[in-house]
């Protein structure tokens, strides 16, 4: 008895270690990217150790100790008791995989739906076909310094499929700088992004202007709505003079755009104040209309050619962008591969459940059918039984998503409502799926000749 356990166990352990190499490999780009490390790096001698010991220990509890528990109980007992309905602790099981697997789909629905919403979030501004590079020109002030900026702006604008070109200080994702505002007697009335564009900016970058127009001179200033309401001004703030700390203001509205996050979806909307020069640097942002990769390596060759001492390159802001969400993106694929593998042990754990049930019961359905009963009366009988354990489950597993749900989403400053639909649809998948499992393990006995059943008691 005590081998005959041991040797089993380490069979089932052997059948194990194969299923995960298949599903390590079958997850290997996503194992790769969420620990930043080569696959074959992962399996250095320093790290084996940790699942070597993780497997002795399942071998002990579930080979050794059983063995050793059940090789000293005599017969006579084991034949006495064999009878006797041991099916509390699979039902608890079963419970606890309900939930899990009721409770990482919903969280895999919230995490979907809200990684695609901010994807597919209307940003304020268009970043299709945007790549901008940071140009450091020689110049002895700042006036030359803006006309040779501007210069290198026009020679990428000479190139055909280049749409539009804009100098600044800041890229749109990358927060700007603060400074101040202030009312007419100088109080501190709270702090915006602030950023220097040259007058092409607001086509450039596609934002929308929603009062007003854009810069026609110098030290002209155009706002984003947050700001107009931060200020508090109720009435139309085209013409207003924007103060800071020093005496001389910043400028004058001439212009208010739509909201746009000047860093992620993750902070809070921001007021922030554009502030108009002729000639302006530091920053070089194109709008192409060829995006191709022969294209942008045209781009870098020129850009090379143009500063030959620095090493420099034009950056997707596409690409910038997604990166800002590679955490979420990493969570809701570890999530997604997490439930897989839940459900998989579920569907297995369910399948075996119905299997023992229908041999246990099997005398009991023979004797239904023969007394009428249909098959769909056979499998409303598993599905009565089998509902009293998955309602609960599911139920449990609903709030609990809820709550980690809510909990994911105070991360995000924009973010999805929860709907009772999401719970309520996921709900009646996981049921349907339970129903489906139950109806396949199920089908054959429910519809076989009750006499072989009863023969073979």
């Amino acid at each position: 008895m005590f081998a005959l356990f041991l040797y089993e166990t380490g069979i089932l352990i052997l059948i194990s270690l194969c299923v995960v190499v298949l599903l390590l490999l079958s997850f290997r780009g996503l194992i790769e990217d969420m620990t930043n490390t080569s696959f074959t790096g992962l399996f250095q001698s320093t790290n084996l150790w940790i699942p070597f010991v993780l497997i002795l220990a399942i071998f002990f509890l579930s080979g050794y100790a059983p063995a050793h528990v059940l090789s000293s109980i005599p017969v006579t007992q084991i034949f006495r008791t064999i009878t006797i309905n041991k099916k509390y602790w699979k039902r608890f099981l079963l419970f606890i995989q309900f939930s899990g697997v009721t409770f990482i789909l919903v969280l895999v629905v919230i995490i979907l739906a809200q990684y695609k919403m901010i994807m597919d979030k209307d940003l304020g501004y268009s970043p299709d076909g945007i790549v901008y590079t940071g140009i450091n020109v020689q110049a002895d002030s700042a006036e030359e310094w803006g006309i040779k900026s501007e210069a290198c702006k026009q020679e990428f604008l000479r190139l055909p499929y280049v749409a539009d070109a804009t100098n600044h200080y800041f890229i749109i994702i990358h927060n700007y700088s603060g400074t101040p505002v202030t009312d007419e007697e100088g109080n501190v009335l709270f702090t915006v992004r602030f950023n220097g564009v040259d007058y092409n900016y607001i086509s450039t970058m596609g934002l929308t202007l929603v009062n007003g127009t854009n810069f026609t001179a110098a030290d002209q200033i155009i706002v984003n709505e947050t700001f107009v309401k931060t200020r508090g001004w109720e009435d139309d703030p085209i013409g207003k003079v924007v103060r800071g700390n020093g005496d001389t203001p910043y400028g004058t509205i001439v212009g208010v755009v739509k909201d746009y996050p000047i860093t992620s979806l993750y902070n809070e909307q921001m007021p922030v104040m554009l502030r108009g020069f002729r000639n302006c640097g530091g920053m070089l942002t194109l709008r192409v209309t060829d995006f191709s990769s022969e294209k942008l390596t045209e781009l870098n060759d020129k850009l090379a050619t143009m500063f030959p001492d620095q090493i420099k390159e034009f950056t997707v802001l596409q690409n910038q962008l997604a990166s800002q969400y590679n955490s979420t993106r990493q969570f809701r694929d570890s999530v997604v591969a997490a439930f897989l593998i839940v459900l998989l042990i579920t569907a297995m754990g369910l399948f075996g459940y119905i299997s023992d049930e229908i041999t246990r019961r099997s005398k009991e359905i023979a004797i239904r059918k023969v007394n009428g009963a249909t098959a769909p009366n056979i499998l409303t009988l598993l599905y009565k039984d089998i509902s009293y354990l998955s309602l609960p489950a599911v139920i449990l597993g609903i709030l609990i998503s809820i709550y980690m749900g809510r909990k994911w989403l105070e991360d995000f400053a924009v973010k999805i409502s929860l709907s009772p639909q999401m719970f309520i649809l996921s709900a009646i998948g996981i049921l349907l799926l339970i129903t489906g499992i139950v109806t396949l393990r199920a089908w054959r006995v429910a519809n076989e000749n009750p006499v072989d059943s009863i023969k073979s008691e």
